[in-house]
């Protein structure tokens, strides 16, 4: 879990994360990487000593791959875990994830686990992922399945082939999105194979909608993302290259026409840009 000056909001979920249903076979430990210029985050962490297992790192440079990346430097060296996941300083988890998680692995048909991801206190999916029913994942559902926080990771698999997000995507970074579709594909393209459980949940705030500069940010990021197909060479990511593009410049026309406020000029323009100045 990544978290930059989140002292105030970083406390809901540590709750959440200590009521996690655990057995004298299962437990669950928590890799906090602080990236605040202060210590309010590890002053709230500090009441949690002898309630959660954890392990606190203090990280001043910014950036959520950045972050999530020692995170997971430190399980690949040293820390003996079965599975990992990614959670945001913000969101919940239910009570029963732990054992769910582990029958769901337990058959080894998988390594990779897209959750569903809920409003709160709710029964309703977020616009995060969209789909209410189990699915296979693959390369063309990904974005419709995937999002940072419901991603859970065989451990195992993972360490085998050490694969990390690209730092150059996510909050913080300059290409400001997308940074879970590019890691999750390249999961894919390493071998890994999942699938999506909707019936497994992981809580957090649905957003209202985006400001212009959020919206130029994530598209910045998205066209990046679509750059990184065309570097593939393949039959499938030059189809889902060309998917993405048809559909920024389709939707643009159909947004701006319904006067949706979905700033339709903003984001195709942050998707040009982030395609063509792309570089690896």
């Amino acid at each position: 879990m990544s978290t930059a000056n989140g002292s105030e909001i970083i406390r809901d979920t540590l709750i959440s994360i200590s009521r996690i249903a655990c057995s004298d076979n299962n437990s669950v430990k928590l890799i906090l990487v602080d990236q605040s210029f202060d210590d309010k985050v590890y002053s709230v962490l500090c009441d949690y000593v002898g309630v959660i297992d954890f392990v606190y790192i203090h990280a001043l440079k910014r950036g959520l791959s950045h972050s999530r990346n020692i995170g997971l430097k430190v399980i690949y060296d040293s820390c003996d875990v079965d599975y990992v996941c990614f959670g945001d300083d913000d969101c919940s988890y239910e009570v029963e994830l732990l054992s769910k998680i582990r029958h769901t692995f337990s058959g080894g048909l998988r390594n990779l686990i897209a959750v569903g991801i809920y409003v709160p206190g709710t029964t309703t999916l977020t616009t995060y992922t969209k789909r209410g029913s189990y699915t296979r994942l693959t390369r063309f559902n990904l974005s419709s399945c995937i999002s940072s926080i419901s991603i859970f990771l065989d451990v195992r698999a993972l360490r085998r082939r050490k694969i990390y997000f690209h730092e150059k995507l996510g909050l913080g970074a300059y290409f400001g999105s997308c940074e879970e579709l590019d890691f999750a594909h390249r999961l894919l393209d390493a071998g890994f194979t999942g699938s999506y459980y909707p019936d497994i949940r992981v809580f957090h705030e649905n957003y209202v909608g985006y400001s212009q500069e959020k919206t130029y940010r994530y598209a910045i990021g998205h066209g990046a993302l679509t750059r990184t197909f065309l570097s593939k060479r393949s039959p499938a990511y030059l189809l889902l290259a060309g998917l993405n593009v048809f559909k920024v410049f389709a939707r643009f026309p159909i947004d701006f026409l319904m006067k949706r406020s979905l700033y339709p000029k903003r984001y195709s323009l942050g998707f040009c840009k982030g395609f063509f100045e792309w570089d690896e």
